[in-house]
């Protein structure tokens, strides 16, 4: 189940990369961003972080992380590749000596837009499952698949509450994409999916002052939670 100190770092490391790549939209054309250190042969993470801390006189400071937010920013920070549209290279403003994909191709396609399509519904819906499976082994219910795929479908503020649980779950798997590759074969859009079912209000639009706190997160994994309880507590009587 998730904690406090995870869901905490998770949004406050998702919400400086957020920050950093609506910087990156317009500076990777206009700022004197270097690309000459060679990066090819280690991991795509690890290119990050050395090209950010290459970077640091052209990057704000505010949108650089702390020593121990690192590895969890890089790791999301790639994982943005997955919600991020991989239109053709436009031409760049400078000279890419590096010709590893974070310098090459991810760098140049972080924060484009993308479209959801019926596929990323069904990552969406993955998502939530997965939520529901780790919420099964860490209270022991005698839940099986099918039972699962069941409640996934159940909808109010029961599904408003899954959604956020799900949406805070992936954000804490992103902090440590790199050792979660393997879950990524797919486009990601499922979390924008997610991200609209919990921030959108009831005309279709995000409130300005909405802001997603751990505490949210949290409540709503304990409403879950007690309602999952209550619906075993009726069945097997």
């Amino acid at each position: 189940m998730l904690t406090k100190q995870t869901v905490d770092q998770a949004i406050r490391v998702q919400q400086i990369v957020y920050a950093f790549i609506d910087w990156l939209r317009d500076a990777r054309f206009k700022t004197g961003l270097r690309f000459d250190h060679d990066h090819k042969h280690i991991p795509e993470c690890e290119a990050a972080a050395d090209w950010l801390v290459n970077n640091r006189g052209v990057i704000p400071e505010e949108l650089l992380p702390h020593d121990a937010d690192m590895v969890a920013y890089t790791s999301m920070l790639v994982s943005f590749g997955h919600t991020s549209a991989d239109h053709p290279l436009r031409q760049t403003p400078v000279d890419i000596h590096c010709s590893c994909r974070f310098c090459n191709r991810l760098i140049w396609r972080l924060g484009e837009k993308v479209y959801p399509r019926k596929r990323d519904r069904d990552m969406a819906r993955v998502l939530k499952l997965m939520t529901l499976r780790d919420l099964v082994a860490s209270n022991g219910w005698p839940l099986v698949e099918a039972d699962l795929e069941q409640i996934v479908t159940w909808t109010g503020n029961f599904g408003r509450d899954l959604a956020r649980v799900s949406y805070g779950a992936e954000l804490v798997r992103r902090c440590r994409f790199s050792e979660n590759r393997h879950r990524y074969k797919f486009p990601g859009v499922g979390l924008v999916i997610l991200w609209r079912e919990v921030a959108y209000d009831e005309h279709g639009h995000i409130p300005r002052d909405f802001r997603l706190h751990a505490d949210h997160v949290l409540a709503s994994q304990r409403r879950v939670v007690d309602t999952i309880n209550t619906y075993i507590a009726r069945r097997f009587a």
